[in-house]
């Protein structure tokens, strides 16, 4: 649905927004996954082009936020303790 997708229609909202998108992701996830944020919210924008509103940030930040929501946890499991007591640790960046 929407409209058809135009590479420099693309191209245009990537040059429009991407400075506070990648903004909004640094703050998030670090200068190290920031990037990785960003190809996926452009992804997804990419996939989903002919149905962004016609005001496109808030949707990015939005989608920015999810993906950063699912990108982030890094997960260890291990054992404390002598009594071998399991302990899961959720390591968020």
């Amino acid at each position: 649905s929407g409209q058809a997708l135009d590479a420099e229609e693309f191209r245009q909202l990537f040059a429009a927004t991407v400075l506070r998108v990648r903004g909004f992701a640094r703050r998030q996830v670090g200068d190290v996954e920031c990037d990785d944020v960003l190809s996926e919210v452009y992804l997804i924008a990419w996939r989903r082009f002919g149905d962004l509103p016609p005001e496109p940030l808030p949707w990015l930040l939005a989608t920015a936020r999810r993906v950063v929501a699912n990108h982030g946890a890094d997960v260890t499991v291990g054992f404390a303790g002598s009594q071998g007591n399991f302990q899961l640790n959720v390591y968020k960046p």
